[in-house]
């Protein structure tokens, strides 16, 4: 299964590497000149920056928004769930992650991190209202299934060769005739040259919208991987079941506030639920 994985992931990369590299190679073909150096490397630049000190910057959100507090290992190694991180942790070779606590009742769990060695993973309390402990073990599981399988790097390259194509076509086709490029090239009567420039930048949006859904598959693809080791971690794929039902009903049963609203909606795209 982890083969599957991996090879979705090399495809998917292979895939947008492409759509990029193709763009590249058309703008050199047609245009020759290239005076867009700057703007694609500060976007490969901040991308990568975003990845590293990204975590730091989260950290930071959470614990001003939603008062979250860390715990180290040695804090809280005493807890039954931490007993089966160390386990699973020290079974994988990577280091047992942080954990932060958000005084929060909406039952969900994230992590985020650059890689395994700064990774965290955020629960908020109403976890441990609704779950059991074997429950709670088995959220814990997918958050740590999500780290060993490398998710946050894999995530972040695809995420910049999306921003690449999406320069590509602000570049080529939203600039036009304002961009000093292409009025270098009218000056010098490459009207035809121009023209192609355009294009390409229509074929990068096009592109760009056809890497978003390919991202969407890997996401979505992940997720199920997550949710398969933490099925093994624990030995039974049942207890991750009834604690997705449990969250659910949880997120329901809290009486809407703009805090716990706005916590889910920001946490969106990386909770469990």
């Amino acid at each position: 299964m982890k083969v599957k994985l991996q090879f979705a992931s090399l495809v998917t990369l292979g895939l947008l590497s492409s759509f990029v590299i193709a763009i590249i190679l058309a703008v050199t073909f047609f245009a020759g000149f290239i005076g867009w150096e700057w703007l694609i490397g500060l976007t490969i630049f901040f991308n990568f920056l975003m990845w590293l000190v990204g975590p730091w910057f989260n950290d930071l959100i959470y614990k001003w928004l939603y008062k979250m507090e860390f715990y180290t290992y040695d804090q809280i190694k005493d807890k039954e769930y931490m007993k089966f991180v160390k386990k699973i942790c020290d079974e994988h070779k990577i280091k047992v992650p942080k954990f932060g606590i958000i005084k929060d009742q909406n039952p969900t769990a994230f992590t985020y991190g650059s890689a395994s060695y700064n990774a965290r993973i955020i629960l908020t309390e109403g976890l441990f209202t609704y779950l059991n402990e074997k429950e709670l073990e088995a959220v814990v599981a997918h958050e740590l299934g999500h780290i060993i399988n490398k998710d946050f790097i894999i995530m972040t390259v695809a995420a910049t060769l999306l921003s690449l194509l999406y320069e590509f076509y602000v570049i080529f086709a939203r600039a036009r005739s304002r961009s000093a490029s292409y009025g270098r090239m009218m000056k010098k009567g490459e009207k035809k040259g121009g023209g192609y420039l355009i294009l390409i930048g229509y074929v990068s949006l096009l592109f760009y919208y056809v890497g978003t859904y390919v991202l969407l598959y890997l996401s979505r693809l992940r997720e199920y991987y997550a949710d398969e080791f933490a099925a093994k971690a624990t030995g039974d794929a049942n207890l991750l079941s009834s604690a997705l039902i449990k969250i659910a009903y949880g997120i329901a049963t809290v009486p809407d506030t703009e805090k716990t609203a706005h916590l889910l909606n920001n946490t969106r795209a990386q909770g469990l639920f």
